[in-house]
């Protein structure tokens, strides 16, 4: 990690990247709403990277959050699909100097954030809040396929952290079990 992250006191601009967020409500968007009050009361500098779900009126947010387009998941549940580009997002990560990303999903923003933390030289630090292999049921597809897949998906992009965090002793316990290491 850079030096300015190691000094005790210093501010670290923090890039957290979600598929999900307030107005959504959700572990997920509660858990990171608490972090990055947290991170803030400790005098850090967070940014939300979010989806801005359908009718989601952006000018009520805080500064610090910006959303990019997203779309209804085709499946039954309160989720949109992420499309993690737009103007704000780009002006965002051009402008502003990050000293560390932070993801809270494996998959879509995940991904792309994932991406540009290395491209960036940047620490990434991941959050697995979900055991990931219990959505299979909602893909029209064979089960035990879609659970590999996702257990793949799921470990390989943990090893590529630099940090991985959940929230609960049985979720890490459960990574640890599908090969992650980090």
């Amino acid at each position: 990690p850079p030096d300015r992250l190691c000094k005790r006191g210093a501010s670290v601009r923090i890039a957290i990247f979600t598929n999900t967020y307030w107005p959504t409500v959700n572990g997920v968007a509660i858990s990171i709403a608490n972090l990055r009050r947290g991170l803030r009361a400790l005098g850090h500098e967070p940014y939300v990277f979010a989806p801005a779900p359908a009718g989601h009126d952006i000018s009520r947010d805080d500064p610090d959050v910006i959303r990019y387009p997203a779309v209804p998941a085709p499946v039954q549940a309160d989720y949109h699909l992420a499309v993690p580009y737009s103007g704000a997002v780009s002006r965002t990560l051009r402008d502003i100097q990050f000293d560390l990303v932070h993801t809270h999903h494996p998959m879509w923003v995940g991904s792309w954030a994932q991406w540009y933390a290395r491209w960036n030289r940047l620490p990434l630090v991941t959050t697995i809040h979900t055991q990931y292999e219990i959505y299979s049921k909602l893909i029209p597809l064979p089960g035990a396929l879609i659970e590999a897949y996702l257990r793949a998906q799921v470990s390989s992009y943990c090893n590529k952290c630099h940090l991985v965090t959940t929230p609960a002793r049985s979720a890490r316990e459960r990574l640890l079990a599908i090969g992650v290491t980090t």
